[in-house]
């Protein structure tokens, strides 16, 4: 039998659970499927299956990820036992069969956040309204606490945001940690992560990818002497202050300094998630200058909010 996870003091976002028949510890493939019924396949990644199955006993539905076992399987399991937070996909139980690490993750019923985002009646853009300011907060609270766990997810991208029901509005929760590293593993920090949060917040604002990949462009660029390189998401200065500008277009001035103190080049010089949380992006929705064109932004953000929205998803993937 694979050693049981530590439970945690507190099981509050496990409300809709009957703790006394919930079955929390791991076992093999007997246990899993006395404990389980498995449904239809949600999603098929590069690494493994994702089924929907319910538990047994209480009838609460999660996500079963079906992983060879390895290296990478070995850390995502490594880092879900350790972490707790709300706006992270919460690991219920693990089980080991021969070949296989089976596990029992949080279903995120509404979908990935992309997804989503593409079926507001006005497009992507967030601007600087609620919507972004409440999905870069949790996004960031969950960055802290992985990183406060000692662990970095080193794997950020919209594909690895998704969103679950809430009581007023959808909540963020952060996926798949089968790339996540030890702080103490060389190479890579917190704030590599902050970069692709940083990213992700651009593309929230402006409903644009922050790199280019049309090849006419990148030949401009490239005329021009700008650096940039889609495939290591990397660029030069130039490149960076080319998309910040278009971000003026769409958020407020309160917006665009948070995200150019997370997509500083120098990663010693970016902007820690704990910090970032304290920004005054996040003490209010209300832009404190009143400018015509953020104003325009603003309403144009607000159409059809996440909860609307997400109200009419039917499908979900993982």
């Amino acid at each position: 039998m694979a050693p049981a996870l530590a439970r945690p003091e507190s099981d509050d976002c496990l409300t809709s659970f009957d703790e006394a028949s919930y079955e929390f510890f791991g076992g093999g493939a007997d246990e899993f499927h006395a404990a389980y019924e498995e449904l239809e396949q949600l999603g098929q990644g590069e690494f493994g299956v994702v089924r929907r199955a319910y538990h047994r006993k209480t009838g609460v539905q999660a996500a079963v990820k079906h992983l060879p076992k390895s290296p990478k399987s070995r850390a995502e399991l490594a880092a879900l036992s350790q972490m707790r937070h709300e706006n992270i996909a919460r690991l219920y139980a693990y089980f080991e069969a021969d070949q296989e690490l089976l596990l029992v993750i949080e279903l995120c019923d509404v979908g990935l956040l992309s997804e989503l985002l593409v079926k507001r009646q006005q497009g992507r853009a967030l601007g600087s309204s609620d919507d972004c300011v409440l999905l870069m907060q949790q996004l960031l609270a969950a960055l802290s606490h992985c990183h406060d766990s000692g662990r970095i997810h080193n794997d950020l991208k919209f594909d690895n945001i998704m969103l679950a029901s809430g009581a007023k509005q959808p909540k963020l929760k952060l996926i798949d940690f089968g790339n996540s590293l030890s702080l103490h593993e060389a190479g890579k920090t917190p704030s590599d992560d902050m970069w692709f949060a940083g990213l992700t917040f651009f593309q929230l604002v402006t409903g644009l990818p922050f790199f280019l990949m049309d090849s006419d462009e990148l030949e401009s660029l490239d005329e021009q002497g700008v650096y940039v390189d889609p495939q290591k998401m990397q660029c030069d200065s130039m490149y960076l202050q080319l998309r910040l500008s278009i971000a003026k277009r769409f958020a407020s001035s309160i917006a665009l300094d948070l995200l150019a103190k997370m997509l500083q080049l120098d990663r010693t010089a970016r902007i820690a998630a704990a910090e970032a949380l304290d920004h005054p992006f996040f003490l209010t929705v209300r832009r404190a200058e009143a400018d015509p064109e953020e104003v325009k932004a603003d309403k144009e953000g607000r159409k059809g909010s996440l909860q609307s929205v997400a109200s009419t998803a039917a499908t979900v993937t993982m």
